[in-house]
């Protein structure tokens, strides 16, 4: 009684997975959750390449011309100079100015060649 109720807990809590007539028919046992696709994890290099290409607001990919162009108009944008004013927005200026710069100098290695 105690053993059969183990096994229909432990049944209860094992994920549903879908087998298709194949793998039915081949005798193949599947424990694979095959309701979403396999999840890979991403190169850290690419991560910090899409984290760059998302600073500087420009599509995964796009060329060196179209992230000098970007890259410059967020600099008018968010340079410090512009927000003396204010204390807070300034150092915040600041941070956004550094993840451009550093972003820009990324690419302009990476499509220049050094790296």
């Amino acid at each position: 009684m105690l053993i059969k109720r183990f096994f229909n807990i432990l049944k209860s809590n094992l994920p549903k997975t879908k087998l298709s007539k194949e793998d039915l028919g081949n005798g193949k046992d599947s424990f694979e959750n095959t309701d979403y696709p396999p999840i890979k994890p991403m190169d850290p290099g690419l991560k910090k390449e899409a984290e760059y290409y998302a600073n500087l607001e420009v599509k995964y990919g796009a060329g060196f011309s179209e992230i000098k162009v970007s890259y410059k108009e967020l600099i008018r944008k968010y340079h410090p100079d512009k927000h003396v004013h204010s204390e807070e927005k300034r150092k915040i200026a600041e941070e956004i100015t550094r993840k451009l710069n550093e972003a820009y100098n990324y690419f302009e290695k990476k499509f220049n060649g050094k790296y």
